[in-house]
């Protein structure tokens, strides 16, 4: 996960292209599916900064 610092605070999130690509492969599914879920787990635990 990449995250964006401003004054000692995350503002911004974001998944690794690698490791997604890696989970991608590994479990045979497109690489936007792995995207999508990632960005619905970090909306969920309220980690997505606008």
């Amino acid at each position: 996960m990449k995250e964006g610092i401003l004054n000692g605070q995350i503002v911004q999130s974001a998944p690794e292209f690698e490791e997604c690509k890696q989970i991608a492969q590994l479990h045979h599914i497109p690489l936007k599916k792995v995207y999508e879920q990632v960005w619905k787990s970090l909306s969920e635990e309220g980690k997505i900064f606008e």
